[in-house]
């Protein structure tokens, strides 16, 4: 049995929870013991861990780990501002290595095999002045828009290569920063805010810069239609010459062509999106020839819980995929779904692969006793306007200054 250790800073974070929920989830615990290190107790996530799952929390030294300093100035706790300073200052001065190893004793009973710092920030630092040969750094942030360790880049330069010493050249874990949780909470918010916004384009063009945006989608549906709305997929041609008609394109159900019948079946997603380029699911060679696939008629059971699809038989179709979470759980013209209880959430779609192209239908959502609803996640702080600021105020000439004598005051104290 290998004993494996997961650090996060707080229970506040959706996506990280989520993500932290759904892996843990997946583990075989007749191979692996599993302790989750929660360094502040800090949010109401964590709550769907499995059984064999042992949550244990952090010392009081890391009670404002996770708060900003104009949180903690808000509180007018003077035992949390206290904390806080503290904190800071041992980070700037490099204190912050002696006090891990110090605050690792009285928290860690036992050694593990392998730990892993599952959010970005401290958690690497935790991690990585401990003492344990086996450490990965799981990054959740996208690093091309800010790097949100940037105020303690001598001290992430330090503790960073402990992580490359496992890892050597491998990459052991990756992101898709196309669907980080900034561009996932941004984009939910107008979606549940705004319901005139009907859908989202989920392909264009050539598929050349949207091949991640079904990927976006799945995320999106996943948090959405628990709030009680769908959001319906658009192919569009991006056409800026004749010759470019016909690339990516909606397929609407209506029973005339009109106006009229057009705006009805936007608005009830009435319409498949269709296109001859798919670079994610077909390949990135693949153009299409001829017509997309179709279907006829969709039956549904509800007693049964199956998904039938009589398909167009005067068009290719080589492929009938259904879809969750960006995962192909299922092939063929008809889902039985209490086939697939433990694979499938609040949706499922369908996916139509041919020689002229593909179609996708638009998102069914499920309902059903103990269904597992995702929330809209919190959007990362350095996203916000503010946290923008801040990484540009931190910056400034002023202050590095401030850090430079703040640094050099603490050493008279050493």
């Amino acid at each position: 049995m290998k004993d494996i250790l997961f650090v996060v800073d707080e229970r506040r974070m959706g996506g990280v929870s989520i993500l932290l929920e759904d892996m843990l989830n997946k583990f075989d615990y007749s191979k692996f013991n599993i302790d989750v290190l929660v360094l502040h107790n800090n949010g109401t996530r964590l709550n769907n861990l499995p059984k064999n799952v042992n949550i244990i929390y952090g010392t009081k030294y890391f009670d404002a780990v996770d708060l900003t300093i104009g949180e903690v100035l808000r509180s007018k706790n003077l035992s949390l501002i206290f904390k806080k300073v503290r904190l800071v200052l041992e980070m700037k001065t490099g204190l912050i290595k002696n006090r891990i190893i110090k605050e690792r004793k009285k928290i860690l009973k036992k050694e593990y095999d392998t730990e892993v710092a599952f959010k970005d920030g401290f958690t690497a630092l935790f991690v990585g002045f401990g003492n344990c040969q086996n450490k990965i750094h799981w990054l959740h942030y996208n690093y091309t828009i800010a790097n949100p360790n940037a105020k303690y880049d001598r001290l992430f330069k330090e503790v960073l290569p402990k992580f490359i010493e496992f890892t050597k050249d491998s990459v052991l874990v990756a992101h898709n920063s196309s669907c980080d949780v900034g561009f996932i909470s941004y984009f939910a918010n107008i979606f549940n805010k705004y319901h005139s916004c009907l859908g989202m384009e989920i392909i264009n063009n050539t598929d050349n810069v949207t091949r991640a945006d079904r990927a976006l989608w799945d995320e999106l549906l996943k948090v959405i239609i628990p709030t009680g709305r769908n959001i319906w997929a658009f192919a569009d041609d991006d056409s800026e010459y004749v010759s470019d008609v016909g690339r990516s394109f909606e397929m609407m159900v209506m029973p005339e062509n009109n106006l009229e019948n057009v705006k009805t079946a936007m608005e009830n997603g009435t319409f498949f999106a269709c296109s001859k380029y798919a670079r994610t699911e077909i390949g990135n060679d693949f153009i299409g020839t001829g017509e997309v696939p179709l279907v006829k008629r969709i039956k549904v059971d509800q007693r049964q819980n199956t998904i039938e699809l009589e398909l167009d038989e005067s068009r290719d179709c080589s492929a009938v995929e259904w879809v969750y979470d960006n995962k192909v759980i299922a092939v063929g013209n008809k889902i039985d779904l209490n086939d697939y209880e433990d694979e499938i959430g609040c949706y499922i779609r369908f996916q139509l692969k041919g020689e002229g192209g593909i179609t996708y239908s638009q998102a069914f959502e499920l309902k059903y006793d103990g269904r597992t609803d995702h929330e809209i996640p919190e959007v990362p702080f350095f996203d916000t306007r503010l946290g923008r600021l801040v990484r540009v105020a931190s910056k400034t000439r002023i202050v590095s200054i401030i850090a430079f004598v703040t640094e050099k005051i603490m050493e008279l104290f050493r």
